[in-house]
């Protein structure tokens, strides 16, 4: 596992030839190190009581959806549905790396409205966090979505946020 790269799979079976077949990439969505595993429904306890033992002299914890959306949110990592879907250019929602507009030759399917759209006119994922400035702020809690306003004036929509409790503070996607 070591040498799996970001963003690579593998496959294997779990304790050998003939054990539970699995796929294992390299794509954790906490800004740290991660895994993500993959087996049959019918084989996940057995994968997950495996991975849990394995884990216990390493200190391996198990993460809720919510504290995982509040490390991706400060990593500034992407969900598909949450900061981009369908409609969104690849370009705003930050992965443009994955469009192939110089090294894809033939037509696919946008390419043609990607290319006429001035990359001046793009809006741009940001991350933001809430924290209070003065004795006459308040702390504002940023929660999916909000509304972002500078100077009483709308400027953005969350498209994902969480509340630190750690930190006492809000992060989000706008």
């Amino acid at each position: 596992m070591s040498e799996l790269k970001w963003f690579h799979f593998t496959i294997g079976r779990l304790g050998g030839p003939e054990g539970i077949p699995l796929m294992v990439s390299r794509t954790g969505y906490t800004g740290e190190l991660g895994f993500e595993v993959w087996c049959h429904p019918d084989d996940g306890a057995a994968v997950w009581d495996a991975i849990w033992q394995a884990g216990q002299p390493h200190g391996l914890a198990p993460l809720g959806f919510a504290a995982l959306d509040m490390l991706r949110i400060e990593a500034g990592l992407i969900f598909a549905e949450h900061e981009f879907c369908n409609q969104t250019n690849p370009y705003e929602a930050g992965i443009g790396f994955t469009v192939p507009m110089k090294t894809k030759e033939e037509d696919f399917s946008g390419r043609a409205a990607l290319q006429r759209q001035s990359p001046e006119s793009r809006q741009k994922l940001v991350g933001w966090c809430w924290m209070a400035m003065s004795l006459f702020t308040t702390v504002i809690w940023c929660t999916t979505g909000a509304c972002r306003l500078v100077r009483n004036q709308r400027n953005g929509l969350a498209l994902a946020g969480q509340n630190d409790r750690t930190l006492s503070r809000s992060a989000c996607l706008v």
